[in-house]
């Protein structure tokens, strides 16, 4: 499995957690950021 990025969506408290190739983009989770971490964690495995 290829290690998932995240991106921080500028001065809004979202994080997008994707992967990509050259043909698709592949969203797993956008996230508000006062939620618990452990909740994002476990989604992604």
């Amino acid at each position: 499995m290829k290690p998932i990025a995240a991106l921080q969506l500028g001065v809004y408290p979202y994080v997008v957690f994707y992967e990509f190739n050259e043909q698709e983009i592949i969203i797993y989770a956008v996230f508000h950021c006062s939620q618990d971490p452990e909740k994002w964690r476990s989604r992604l495995q």
